[in-house]
């Protein structure tokens, strides 16, 4: 199974890259709850459920970080993110 990640090597993974986006110096969007256009994908090319999300920041590069937990988070486009009306007249 070369080249194959473990479990535990991708949420280490993504604890260290939630870690990097959070003390980097990244737009920090104070944890609001969004939602995602339908066939959304990663910044992998996967597509992310459909579900509620936190958006967490949006890095430098213009990748959005959301997380669902703090085991489940995507690099998304931000132009797929979907805010809620109640937090958009805020």
């Amino acid at each position: 199974m070369k080249g194959m990640i473990g479990f535990t090597q991708l949420s280490h993974k993504l604890f260290f890259s939630f870690v990097l986006v959070v003390f980097s110096g990244e737009i920090d969007m104070s944890s609001k709850t969004v939602g995602i256009k339908p066939e959304t994908r990663n910044h992998r090319g996967y597509f992310v459920n459909n579900a509620s999300y936190e958006l967490v920041s949006i890095d430098k590069s213009g990748w959005a970080l959301i997380c669902v937990d703090e085991a489940v988070c995507h690099y998304v486009d931000p132009d797929n993110l979907l805010m809620s009306k109640e937090e958009d007249a805020l």
